[in-house]
């Protein structure tokens, strides 16, 4: 016998109730020891390449503190030698350490850029928002839903051409799915109850990383078996079906995004000093990028939430005749990716879904009273627009640039001590200041500096080409073609064309020292026997065009 009207509401109303008159167990962020913070986040990148430039920085300080003692011989003495004290690295060996600390420098500065951004890209709320988001993911209805996927693999060939057009058969094999079904977990006479904990304390913690997870359970082995029997159903109806199965199964919330990582702020208006962005490069411009690296996540709370749901705590028994096996169609969500056109549809889908709560509207409403949806142009940062178009040809030529540049000036400028013999002087030695780079080696970074500069010219009118043929149009240009956009009708069309490819030959005249000879040349041409094209009719549905204004 079926259950009666009221018992199925009463049902509905207590899977939708939240854990809310029972007491939840509470759950705080955790401050995290400072041993404990490098255990969790090391930042082993930025402390290698900092213990690297240290120790180039600490060969270049030897080299000038440290002074060796030097002999000299001359023939003209008698064989007698000359004593004199000098730097271990007067002979050019500096420049080894100090070229290696100028290529780390440049690593260094790229791996701060990119934690930097990683930092920006993370999802950032403040309290009152993650309580918010936290509440209403209590209250969301689950959803565990199964996938099978049936294919089979298809042996295909392919021409693939090598050097001096040499052509070849190329066997692979490519995957075709031919059936997919999809379904979820039908708790009807089960129930459901959030059972998550309370999260407090995120206020007292200035930053905050919070883990987001789910899961569920059971409160009884009734619950569980009908789990097990809904699911092995499934699975054992879509077996068998092709050579293969491929299965996924999970939980959703519904009509929820759950982020996996949160980066709570107690006072988003307001960071504290060391999570400014002008303190953040000048601590990485002198190198103390890994010490305040720590010292944030020393700062740091961490917090792992689990929103738990357990099924089973208003268990009904159902008969057979009335228990529905599982059921046939969920919503669409995120992750049913099968391929790339279909989670452009379901995504499409969902979004129809979340908008139609603020289109449906009474009848009797006027038009001129109804909610349109507005949207801006939106102004970003200076790291948002390197993150969009980082223009990262231009900013290494013009980075090796200065670089040849400076070597430049500093061979100009530098002067170092030199020393030379002279056997007409009895063997004295002459002691004079020259420039490092006396010998030619200034022709070196010279020559760099031109080739950069003629690849960088060359580039700069690459992106001036592609600024020019980009499309332009004025404001009122395209405000008009977003009107005409809106009020065009969609055409949603197939196109299928079949083909095959036909086996020809070609006389071809090659050359090999010095005489020429014809061969045979096999080659397969694509030929298309038949172009289908159509169109969706949708005169019965209707249309509409939701486009924000």
């Amino acid at each position: 016998m079926s259950s009666p009207p009221s018992a199925a509401t009463a049902s509905e109303s207590s899977t939708t109730t939240v854990f809310e008159e029972d007491t939840r167990q509470e759950q705080r962020p955790l401050k995290q020891s400072l041993s404990k913070s490098l255990c969790r986040e090391s930042f082993w990148k930025c402390l290698l390449l900092s213990v690297l430039m240290y120790g180039c920085m600490g060969a270049m300080v030897w080299c000038h503190i440290t002074k060796v003692t030097r002999f000299t011989f001359d023939s003209a003495l008698k064989g007698k030698s000359k004593m004199y004290h000098d730097s271990p690295c007067s002979d050019g060996y500096i420049y080894i350490p100090l070229a290696l600390l100028g290529i780390l420098y440049l690593v260094y500065l790229l791996e701060c850029w990119h934690c930097h951004v990683k930092n920006e890209l993370l999802h950032k709320m403040d309290v009152e928002g993650i309580y918010e988001h936290i509440k209403k993911m209590q209250q969301a209805k689950p959803c565990i839903w199964w996938k099978a996927f049936s294919y089979h693999y298809v042996r295909r060939t392919r021409q693939v051409t090598r050097y001096r057009r040499y052509t070849c058969t190329q066997v692979y094999h490519e995957r075709l799915d031919s059936h997919v079904a999809e379904a979820e977990f039908d708790y009807s006479h089960c129930g459901v109850k959030d059972v998550s904990k309370q999260l407090l304390g995120l206020e007292k913690s200035v930053l905050t990383k919070m883990r987001l997870t789910k899961c569920f359970s059971f409160a009884n082995v009734e619950s569980e078996n009908s789990y097990l029997t809904q699911r092995a159903r499934f699975f054992t109806d879509n077996e068998g079906l092709d050579d293969y199965m491929e299965a996924r199964e999970d939980m959703n919330l519904k009509n929820n995004d759950l982020k996996e990582y949160v980066l709570v702020l107690c006072d988003p208006k307001h960071h504290p000093w060391y999570l400014s962005h002008y303190v953040f490069w000048f601590a990485s411009f002198l190198t103390f990028s890994w010490p305040l690296r720590v010292f944030t996540e020393y700062r740091t709370a961490y917090v792992h939430y689990r929103v738990e749901k357990v099924f089973g705590h208003d268990y009904r028994p159902v008969s057979p005749c009335v228990d529905r096996r599982y059921w046939c169609r969920i919503p669409r969500v995120k992750s049913t990716d099968v391929t790339e056109l279909e989670w452009h549809i379901c995504s499409n889908q969902q979004l129809l879904t979340q908008r139609l709560t603020s289109w449906i509207w009474p009848s009797d409403r006027p038009t001129s009273a109804r909610f349109i949806r507005t949207q801006r142009p939106l102004k970003q940062s200076l790291s948002k627009s390197l993150c969009r178009e980082s223009f990262w040809k231009c900013f290494l030529l013009s980075v090796l640039m200065y670089g040849c540049m400076g070597t430049m000036v500093w061979c100009h400028i530098t002067k170092v001590t030199r020393l030379t013999f002279d056997s007409d002087f009895k063997g004295k030695s002459m002691m004079y200041h020259d420039s490092p780079c006396s010998d030619g080696y200034i022709y070196i970074p010279l020559a760099l500096l031109g080739m950069l500069y003629l690849v960088y010219l060359v580039e700069c009118w690459h992106c001036h080409v592609k600024n020019e043929l980009q499309h332009k149009v004025d404001v009122e240009g395209i405000s008009e073609r977003i009107q005409r956009m809106q009020q065009a009708k969609p055409c949603i069309w197939w196109k299928a064309i079949s083909y095959h490819y036909v086996r020809r030959t070609r006389q071809v005249t090659r050359y090999r020292n010095g005489d020429a000879y014809t061969s045979t040349q096999v080659y397969h041409e694509r030929v298309n026997t038949h172009v289908a094209e159509a169109e969706f009719d949708y005169s019965h549905c209707g249309v509409k065009d939701v486009s924000k204004q």
